[in-house]
């Protein structure tokens, strides 16, 4: 018998006929939709910055794409752990009294598949998101040979972005709460939010 893979799921190839296959890309679709609206709201998506190696007179940096989640019951870590295999962390509180919370990370090119399976479901991280992917397809590219890819992670042309700046709007809230700490020092009698 066959069997056939489908994200982490490997099911008997008699599963995969018609409406059996619809309903369970469905169900996939609706697990990456929850994941997506849990790392939006308890998540986080970074680049970070890590000091490498001397060579010669200068210092060489690393930057890494990371995909987090830390919450104190196990969960929804857990999910994440099985859905998207990458390092899954405990810690326990020194005062017992405090409870032990649970971490799921993907860092570097593990946090790649995460990144592009949660990403059409994204909504608040999401420039976060494609920002993240596009250092990981940079770095890939680097290694193969071409430092500068034609097109980033999510398919849009390099070129066609850097010639679009970054301006404030509804989808990036760091600039509507910097546009918000203005008007309060130009005097609009609102505090910031």
């Amino acid at each position: 018998m066959l069997n056939c893979t489908l994200g982490r799921i490997t099911l008997p190839r008699v599963f995969f006929r018609g409406p059996c296959l619809r309903r369970v890309k469905k169900g996939m679709e609706t697990l990456y939709a929850y994941l997506a609206g849990v790392i939006d709201t308890h998540g986080r998506i970074s680049i970070s910055r890590d000091r490498g190696y001397r060579r010669g007179s200068r210092e060489m940096a690393y930057y890494s794409a990371a995909i987090t989640l830390s919450d104190s019951d196990s969960v929804l870590p857990d999910l994440l752990q099985a859905t998207f295999p990458a390092r899954r962390l405990q810690y326990e509180a020194k005062n017992r009294a405090h409870r032990a919370w649970h971490m799921w990370e993907a860092v570097g090119e593990s946090a790649q598949e995460p990144l592009l399976r949660l990403l059409p479901y994204l909504r608040m991280r999401r420039r976060q998101a494609e920002l993240a992917l596009s250092l990981i397809t940079l770095m890939q590219s680097d290694k193969a040979g071409s430092a500068r890819p034609d097109v980033d992670a999510c398919g849009v042309p390099v070129a066609a972005k850097a010639e679009q700046p970054l301006r404030p709007g509804p989808d990036r809230p760091w600039s509507l709460r910097s546009q918000g700490r203005r008007n309060y020092r130009e005097g609009s009698g609102e505090s910031p939010g």
